[in-house]
């Protein structure tokens, strides 16, 4: 839990959910990202009712949702609400958020960070009690670690959960499998534009040996550089493999 404060309070015409931190405590600004994030997450969260930073403490208010914390167990009716709502995720990008990139959660745990880039918006904490499942949706609670990157994410998290509720591995990327962002993992982000080429056409006007047109693309003749190692090689969907084993023993540790 991320609150120092997270208790219902009833009042003669409705109950609200309150959480809340001291103003002074390291995490407190995570408040205000909650704050922000809320209106796009309006039909897969709580909605904020308030936000009150008085006396030392910071507030927020939500709409109490009475309903269980979702089950991940293999069998559990909850699992379509929750591939449901992690699908509906996967579409927001929320831009104008000031979030921290996936790429910078990454870069100490991988060595290819980019892998991770993207516009989406993700939740990255898929503990079941982060989940609320109530009047036939899963809803998402505790966005204290939000982050922006590649869609897959957030259901490669899942599937930690997923195995530790009983799942087989197997079972797990199946029910993962399920949410369309699962199946980009092995698409590689748009590389960068290249910069205009400066090379001088040679005195005579042929072409230059190094490179040769084929079929409208230039392409180097040259023979493959030495000592290239695995990764050099590997397919892009072999980086995303590697990529989501290691943002997955991240989620572990």
């Amino acid at each position: 839990m991320n609150s120092a404060v997270a208790a219902r309070v009833h009042t003669a015409d409705t109950t609200v959910f309150v959480k809340g931190l001291r103003s002074d405590h390291r995490r407190a600004w995570t408040q205000q990202r909650e704050a922000d994030i809320n209106p796009s997450v309006r039909h897969l969260a709580p909605a904020v009712l308030w936000h009150v930073q008085e006396a030392g403490w910071d507030l927020l208010g939500f709409e109490d949702i009475d309903g269980h914390h979702a089950n991940y167990t293999p069998r559990s009716p909850d699992l379509p609400l929750v591939v449901s709502t992690m699908a509906r995720l996967s579409s927001i990008t929320a831009p104008g958020i000031v979030l921290k990139s996936m790429p910078d959660r990454m870069k100490s745990h991988s060595e290819l960070p980019e892998l991770f880039a993207g516009t989406t918006l993700l939740h990255t904490d898929w503990f079941p009690t982060n989940v609320l499942v109530a009047g036939g949706r899963a809803a998402l609670v505790d966005w204290a670690w939000a982050s922006r990157g590649a869609a897959w994410i957030d259901p490669a998290l899942w599937v930690v959960w997923l195995v530790k509720s009983g799942h087989t591995p197997e079972a797990a990327e199946g029910w993962a499998a399920r949410v369309p962002a699962w199946n980009t993992a092995g698409t590689p982000p748009p590389p960068p534009p290249s910069p205009p080429s400066r090379r001088r056409p040679s005195a005579c006007g042929r072409k230059s040996p190094r490179a040769s047109r084929r079929g409208g693309l230039s392409t180097s003749s040259a023979p493959p550089a030495t000592g290239t190692t695995p990764a050099d090689s590997a397919t892009p969907t072999e980086h995303a493999v590697v990529g989501s084993r290691r943002l997955l023993h991240m989620a572990v540790i």
